[in-house]
């Protein structure tokens, strides 16, 4: 959930706004170290007193920055404040300080990785005058806190939250990959396999595990970027959400015949075989040629779908389009040759 970024006299006229203190009773637990005799005990009128109301004042403000990014804009904005002191910060929950004798705090809650809010509260024991005390305190710390946060740029945020969310998801294809190869070739060898067949079924499980946890969602966003640049006006390009109807991905444990390069990596093969060059270099060159074929040939997605943009006549049109994309561990995304597209062009076109 993004919150909507407002400009800051906006932001700060609804904090104002919102400003009018209001009483919320705590709850008070019981805590659970306590000896059982104490807890029959009715507690004292000056402890009750002491543990009375916090309420919250005022609304909650919403940033477009991480909780722990919102506590250091908070930290560094209010420790210039004038009247304030004993700031103390437990990163992304919360800010404690006094301002001019009066306790606040500013309880921080995230709300996914780039979006966080936080609400101000005040000790308030209903004495004299006291309205107008905590009304100033708030005002005081509610205008730099609302600035600071109104800074905030939620940008670098994504992008670091994205290349995080891609790292860990990367270790965890490889760390199943790793496992699932290990148990196919124990499996393969136990049931009198030869090592290079077990090796050789160990590597399709793995590189099967690996774009499984890689995920569909990963192979169409892939897919989208490749049809993309195809299309002769990409930029009017408008595509579904992986999940829509009319939308299919499929994990296929081997590439088609036809696109595996099959028929290429034979005529080298016939080239690699003549007496022409050395038996230690033709040797070498088949160990790469049959690397690549297995590389080539073993597991990818098959991704159907279809894209509404304008053909070379500016008539909005609908293409369809069927393409299969890959990856291995360790390099990037690659297509199975040329996505099929159809769709209505211009006449004679």
């Amino acid at each position: 959930m993004r919150g909507i970024r407002i400009p800051y006299p906006a932001l700060l006229a609804v904090a104002l706004l919102l400003a009018a203190p209001t009483v919320a009773h705590t709850q008070v637990l019981q805590d659970m170290g306590e000896d059982p005799a104490a807890k029959k005990q009715p507690p004292k009128k000056a402890a009750a007193r002491e543990a009375v109301q916090e309420p919250a004042i005022g609304g909650r403000v919403i940033s477009e920055c991480s909780a722990l990014e919102a506590t250091e804009r908070l930290s560094a904005a209010l420790t210039n404040v004038r009247g304030v002191g004993k700031l103390r910060a437990a990163p992304g929950q919360a800010i404690a300080l006094s301002y001019r004798g009066r306790k606040v705090n500013l309880t921080i809650t995230a709300h996914g990785s780039c979006q966080s809010s936080f609400q101000a509260s005040l000790p308030y024991r209903r004495r004299p005058g006291e309205e107008g005390s905590i009304r100033r305190a708030y005002n005081a710390v509610m205008e730099p806190a609302v600035a600071a946060l109104a800074e905030c740029d939620p940008k670098a945020c994504l992008e670091a939250s994205a290349e995080e969310e891609a790292s860990r998801r990367e270790q965890r294809a490889r760390d199943e990959a790793i496992a699932a190869a290990s148990e196919t070739e124990e499996a393969a060898t136990n049931s009198g396999l030869n090592l290079v067949n077990a090796q050789q079924q160990a590597r399709s499980a793995a590189a099967l595990t690996y774009l499984q946890v890689l995920s569909g969602e990963d192979a169409y966003n892939e897919t989208v970027a490749i049809v993309r640049d195809v299309l002769p006006t990409p930029l009017t390009a408008k595509f579904p959400e992986a999940g829509s109807k009319g939308v299919s991905v499929t994990l296929l444990e081997a590439a088609p015949h036809e696109l595996a390069g099959g028929s290429e990596l034979e005529a080298l093969r016939t080239k690699v075989g003549n007496d022409a060059l050395p038996e230690e270099l033709r040797e070498r060159l088949r160990s790469v040629l049959s690397e690549v074929e297995e590389q080539i040939s073993g597991p990818c997605y098959q991704v159907k779908g279809f894209v509404d943009f304008q053909n070379r006549c500016g008539a909005l049109v609908r293409g369809r389009y069927e393409a299969y994309v890959s990856r291995r561990e360790g390099s990037n995304w690659f297509a199975l040759g040329e996505p099929a597209i159809e769709f209505p062009d211009c006449p004679g076109r």
